[in-house]
This record gives structure tokens, C-alpha cells and sequence, in this order.
């Protein structure tokens, strides 16, 4: 079976690089460079060009962004077709948008195709099926979530070589680690030692003692490379966060509905048991000050192994392989 990957986004096209490696596919990976908004003409002209390579593959897996589905969906693709849901199914970005995107054709297009056997749903989180019900679209509930494997070498590090890695907690450079705060000065003044800077991939900070972070999205890919690696992750606890999402320049994907965030998979009971909470900031600071990683680094192994024999089932099954 030959299988085709479409997608805009790097950590997904690793993702299924490394599912292909596990489960031994041939997939081939187009990388999109397109607008992210996919209107009808768009969908159609980019058919057009590429039909025929499209349709000299059996399977076809769009990640990212569903909208890149249309482009199967509208013009016929007759193999199977995996719409992999990672950023709500109906994203557009209003910056670049240049085609009245999303139009009431792509929802009906999607409406149309949902009893379709040759194509099926999967959620990067709970959330997004959650969100496409309350939309109206019931793509089912099942959820396939990103395996993580590392499969390639360490890249140079853009880290500088006297940073003692083991002694610091890295703080990531999102908006809610420098932008909706100063994450790094605040864990600092608190006595927390940290680095907080750009990295190249998940081994350039896998020897740091740990991450201190304000999560921003319902999933990051980052948080199962950690786990992956054995790298603990401290976060503000569900209430806490509330907390802080009424204050400043709070930022989440959207929308930030907080009825739902324990599907979210920070908050979810997947990974409770390897997270640290932190309910204030105080609170933080006798958690990172008196911090033990050597239990939890053997936990998050067993749970990483886990899931992703898990995940690795669901691509099975889904593939039919």
C-alpha cells in the first residue's frame, strides 16, 4: 500500500515518518506550501496540478489542518482518504485569508463524506471532536494522538555550551512563557535557577533538569517528546490557569473554553501522573527548589512505551495494515 502524507506542519510529517518506521509503510510526505485557507478554487487548481500523483497512491493522510482534505474531498480522490484533525477542523487564518474561507461548501462537503468508508476522522486531541460537535460535525469519537518517536540525530545545539543543563529548568520561548509574561525573570526571582531560549528539536533540551511552561494549546507535540525523553514538564494546575487566563496578554489556541480543558492534554487523566502542578507561585517554588525527577523519569518511560504501542494500534487499525 502506498501512502501519501499531506500536511503543512514539520512535528506531524515526523509524527508519521516515525508511525511509518515502527509499522514498516511506504508513505511518502508532500510538504504543503500553500495558503492555509483551501476555498474551492483553490482546492481545485491544486487537484489539477498534482491528480495525477495523487492518485498513484492507495491512501492519503492530511494532518495539521483539515482544510487540506478539500482538496480530496471536492475533486474525487477515489483511494482512502485520513482526515487527521490536529487544529480545529475548520481553521483558517484570518491574516493571510484571501478566499472568504471557511465557505458553507466545505462544511457540506465534510457533512456529505461523513458515512463515506473510504474516509475516516481521527482527533489529534479529545478536543477537536469535541469542538467539531459542537459545530455541528460528528466525526466520532477517536482519537489518535502523536507517538513522538525520535528517530533523528541531534541537531547543533543553539544553546550555549557553559549552560549546565542538569542544575536549570528550561523555560520554552512561547507567548505565555515571554510574552503574556517574563516566565524565566519571575521563576528567578522566586530562586528558581532556569534558561529559557530557542532550541534545535527535543534532544537539545532532553538533559535539562526539567520544563517550566505555560501552556498555550489544547496539545503540543513538544509535551509527548518530552515524554518520550523522560523530561518532566511543570505546569500551573486547572485552577491556576484559569487564574492566569484573566490576566494580561493570556494567550491559547482557540477557542479557550474552560468547561473543557481537562480534555486538553495537559489536563487530561492520560498524563496526570507525570505532570507536576503547581496550584500558585509559591507553590512552584517549593516544587522546583525541592524537585526529585528520578521516580518520575522511570514512570514517564513506562507510560511512554504505553502509549505508544497505543497509538501505533489505532494507525493500524486505521491503515487496515
Amino acid at each position: 500500500m502506498k501512502i501519501l502524507h499531506v500536511s503543512f506542519h514539520n512535528g506531524c510529517i515526523g509524527d508519521l515518518n516515525y508511525v511509518a518506521y515502527k509499522l514498516g509503510l511506504d508513505i511518502s510526505t508532500l510538504k504543503a506550501t500553500w495558503n492555509y485557507n483551501i476555498g474551492h478554487d483553490r482546492a481545485k487548481s491544486i487537484w489539477e496540478e498534482h491528480k495525477e500523483y495523487f492518485n498513484s497512491f492507495d491512501t492519503i493522510i492530511t494532518s495539521d489542518t483539515a482544510p487540506l482534505s478539500r482538496i480530496f474531498l471536492q475533486n474525487g480522490y477515489s483511494g482512502k482518504l485520513i482526515i487527521w484533525i490536529c487544529n480545529r477542523f475548520d481553521y483558517a487564518d484570518i491574516a493571510t485569508n484571501d478566499c472568504g474561507f471557511p465557505d458553507p461548501e466545505y462544511y457540506n462537503i465534510l457533512r456529505n463524506n461523513l458515512d463515506n468508508p473510504n474516509v475516516k476522522f481521527a482527533a489529534y486531541t479529545p478536543f477537536e471532536y469535541i469542538y467539531a460537535r459542537q459545530r455541528g460535525l460528528m466525526v466520532g469519537d477517536l482519537t489518535i494522538k502523536p507517538v513522538a518517536g525520535i528517530t533523528q540525530r541531534k541537531a547543533i545545539s543553539t544553546i550555549p555550551e557553559n549552560i549546565i543543563k542538569k542544575e536549570l529548568f528550561f523555560i520554552p520561548p512561547y507567548h505565555n512563557d515571554t510574552i503574556y509574561m517574563n516566565l524565566k525573570q519571575h521563576c528567578e526571582l522566586l530562586g528558581i535557577k532556569c534558561y529559557s531560549g530557542r532550541y534545535q528539536g527535543p534532544m537539545d533540551i532532553a538533559d535539562f533538569k526539567g520544563v517550566i511552561h505555560i501552556p498555550y494549546a489544547w496539545s503540543n507535540l513538544a509535551l509527548f517528546e518530552a515524554i518520550h525523553l523522560g523530561l518532566p514538564y511543570l505546569i500551573p494546575s486547572l485552577k491556576f490557569i484559569v487564574e492566569l487566563s484573566r490576566q494580561g496578554n493570556f494567550f491559547w489556541s482557540p477557542p479557550f473554553q474552560v468547561a473543557d480543558l481537562m480534555h486538553s492534554e495537559w489536563y487530561c487523566d492520560d498524563f496526570k501522573s507525570v505532570l507536576t502542578y503547581f496550584n500558585s507561585w509559591e507553590d512552584l517554588k517549593e516544587k522546583a527548589l525541592n524537585f526529585k525527577s528520578e521516580k518520575l523519569y522511570e514512570e514517564m518511560k513506562v507510560l511512554s512505551a504505553f502509549h505508544e504501542k497505543t497509538e501505533l494500534n489505532k494507525w493500524r487499525k486505521i491503515l487496515d495494515v
